[in-house]
């Protein structure tokens, strides 16, 4: 009751537009709170279940609510997150290790044991950068996030502020390179070109662009395309064999197994496309339809499989409601961007789901309170 109490309170003083976000965001969890419940009539439910769904749900309402109230800073909270990450994940895979940072929940890593995600390179199991997550694809999440989180909580555009952004970006892209996931690069392509709109408008109505390219950049965008270059030169095999020939074993194997999975999430669906079966109840669901079937990945698919179409409504809202506005992608397209890129993950990764994990539920609980600050008057786009 303490806890209802502190989330109504501080919900009362939320501009309309916060309520855009606020209003779908409480749907949800009330829809996970209530469903749980009535797995716990039927005796179906895990008081582990229970306790970790609710302290996954204050967690999001405190994170919510105190950046949508408070304001607080966010850059010196995603810089160390991006440059640690990535750091940790390009050592991985140059040293075909984990790097002995249990104590951060770095997991123990050996491309030659079975479960750990590798590539191939020139026939060998090469280990992708998983960095301080439970996957690279996790990774991926991550440092697009964050990174397209940069233009968002940049409040100050001070020297250090802008040499600490370069750095980051620097890193992430890196970072990034070394997961070798293909959908976390087609989000962070679509992320950027969302943020580049405007500029593109502007050059089409006005007939030409003034942008001031700072020496700084230029010397990022330097040191990129050389490591870019470099990268290539040394695993240009790995690179192919990853995102352009699809048909080797390794990356035809794991095809089949996500169209099984999904194809195993339809069914689920079928059988209780109201209500679902119920949060944390999709494995065990999926076992009974195919011995063996694992999480769908996809965040749709599996909300609907265990909220239904109630669940799956609101987060739908969710989405939708806080970018109709003008200027979605005119001033606002760092916060548009930033947010339907969460969205877009969704689509073929099961991650980012706030049900599922702590890290998905503070990411979102994070961006959430950035895009109900940019309802608030005052600077567009920047919060």
């Amino acid at each position: 009751m303490g806890g209802v109490s502190v989330v109504v309170g501080r919900a009362s003083v939320l501009e309309l537009g916060n309520w855009r976000v606020f209003g779908p965001v409480l749907a949800f969890w009330m829809w996970v709170v209530v469903r749980s419940l009535l797995l716990c009539v039927n005796d179906q439910c895990s008081i582990s279940t229970l306790t970790r769904l609710t302290i996954l749900a204050c967690l999001f309402f405190w994170v919510f609510l105190l950046i949508a109230n408070e304001e607080p800073d966010l850059f010196w909270v995603v810089i160390p997150v991006v440059i640690l990450q990535a750091a940790v994940a390009i050592a991985q895979f140059i040293l075909q290790r984990d790097v002995g940072l249990s104590w951060l929940g770095e997991l123990p890593l050996d491309p030659d044991v079975s479960g750990v995600i590798v590539v191939l390179n020139q026939g060998e199991r090469w280990l992708r950068g998983y960095g301080l997550t439970n996957q690279p694809n996790s990774l991926a999440i991550l440092l697009v996030i964050c990174m397209l989180m940069l233009p968002v909580v940049t409040q100050k555009r001070s020297g250090h502020r802008r040499a600490l952004t370069l750095v980051a970006i620097g890193f992430g892209l890196g970072g990034m390179l070394v997961t070798m996931s293909r959908w976390g690069w087609m989000c962070l392509l679509a992320g950027v070109g969302m943020n580049l709109v405007p500029y593109v408008k502007r050059l089409i109505v006005g007939g030409h662009l003034r942008i001031k390219v700072r020496t700084s950049s230029l010397i990022l965008i330097f040191v990129l395309l050389l490591a870019s270059i470099t990268f290539l030169l040394l695993y240009g095999n790995a690179v192919y064999g990853r995102f352009f020939d699809l048909g080797n074993p390794l990356e035809a194997g794991s095809r089949l197994v996500r169209l099984r999975d999904m194809g195993v999430s339809f069914q689920i669906i079928a059988t209780s496309p109201l209500i679902g079966t119920g949060p944390a109840n999709y494995q065990q669901a999926a076992t009974q339809v195919l011995f063996g079937a694992g999480l769908v990945p996809s965040v749709f698919l599996s909300l609907t499989a265990e909220l239904g179409v109630v669940g799956l409504l609101p987060w739908l809202a969710l989405l939708i409601l806080p970018i109709c506005r003008k200027e979605a992608l005119g001033c606002y397209a760092p916060v548009t961007a930033l947010w339907v890129t969460i969205f877009l993950f969704g689509i073929f990764y099961l991650n980012p789901n706030p049900t599922y994990e702590i890290r998905s539920t503070l990411l979102i609980a994070m961006a959430a309170g950035l895009v109900a600050l940019s309802w608030q008057p005052g600077p567009p786009g920047v919060v």
